[in-house]
């Protein structure tokens, strides 16, 4: 799975950059726009967020290495 996560990476540097193109754009004309054109440029701003997440939290999970130490049992496992 990791060389699936290094093209999810490289599509995450260009999630970012379009996240701070709207971004960029979005804020000095907040007051010009409608109601409705806010609401759906926030949306869209915060499914780029969720997708980050997603791609950050699924790594952490299936990916990364996870230390457990010496003792491969819980700490509240009787001896």
């Amino acid at each position: 799975m990791a060389p699936s996560y290094l093209g999810l990476f490289a599509v995450l540097a260009v999630l970012m950059v379009k996240f701070l193109q709207e971004d960029w754009h979005f804020v000095p004309s907040v007051l010009a726009l409608k109601e409705t054109d806010v609401i759906l440029v926030t949306l869209s701003l915060l499914d780029l967020t969720l997708v980050l997440t997603m791609v950050f939290a699924s790594y952490e999970n299936f990916v990364s290495r996870i230390d457990i130490g010496d003792d491969h049992r819980p700490s509240w496992w009787a001896r």
